[in-house]
């Protein structure tokens, strides 16, 4: 079984931290992306009054 440890003491700071938060950011990318098609469908569909 392999170790997929990362020590973040070591080497460049800013690469180590990019790297730790790139799996939340994409995952706030996607959750923009379902909010935007949510409320693209229910205005379409039920109104716009609904998303006030």
């Amino acid at each position: 079984m392999k170790n997929y440890t990362t020590d973040m003491t070591t080497g460049n700071p800013v690469r180590h931290i990019l790297l730790f938060a790139l799996p939340a950011l994409i995952g706030n990318i996607f959750q923009q992306i379902y909010n935007i098609a949510d409320s693209i469908i229910i205005g379409r569909f039920v109104g716009a009054q609904v998303l006030c």
